[in-house]
């Protein structure tokens, strides 16, 4: 298995409701940079340097102070043109000034 020279994105795709009840909609996305093929055609998961990206990887939600509002994980890996892109849900969460995501070791 080849390690892949990757962009990994975070995107917010949503947040909603209100109170202790707010959800967190988003996606990671590993992008190799380099031929387009290091995902292979086996499941869509990170390789090299990313391998702790992969469906079932840990994800933190923090507030301003640093204190963990929700956890959630990656779902499976849907694979595109030289992208890997793996969603998830955080819910049950308070409101904040600012909501910190972590995927992995990954702030």
């Amino acid at each position: 298995m080849k390690a892949i020279a990757a962009l990994v994105a975070l995107a917010i795709l949503g947040m909603s409701g209100c109170g202790s009840s707010r959800q967190i909609d988003g996606s990671v996305r590993l992008v190799d940079v380099h031929s387009g093929t290091a995902f292979g055609s086996g499941p869509c998961n990170g390789t090299g340097g990313f391998a702790d990206i992969h469906d079932g990887t840990q994800v933190t939600v923090t507030d301003e102070s640093g204190k963990v509002l929700a956890t959630s994980s990656l779902g499976p890996g849907t694979r595109g043109d030289a992208t890997c892109t793996f969603t998830f849900k955080a819910s049950g969460m308070s409101d904040a000034t600012f909501y910190q995501i972590e995927v992995a070791h990954r702030g």
